[in-house]
């Protein structure tokens, strides 16, 4: 049985913040980016074991909450 990776364990080690002018940047790491690549092709192949797809899944949501602070972003 997989237990869930919580997408906040991802977030001090595969985060990045950036100051830009007024602009604040919450960027993946380059390490966090290669293991999303990794993981990624691991799916396409169909070689994604349970515990690494519960990991997509976490990178998956920081991806989404990141799509929807740029929107609110845009709307301000």
């Amino acid at each position: 049985m997989c237990t869930a990776l919580k997408p906040s364990s991802l977030l001090p080690k595969g985060m990045r913040i950036q100051q830009i002018n007024h602009l604040t940047l919450f960027k993946f790491t380059d390490e966090l980016g290669d293991r999303l690549q990794t993981l990624l092709d691991k799916k396409r192949a169909d070689t994604l074991t349970a515990t690494e797809n519960l990991e997509l899944e976490a990178i998956g949501v920081i991806l989404r909450l990141r799509e929807i602070t740029l929107l609110i972003k845009c709307r301000l």
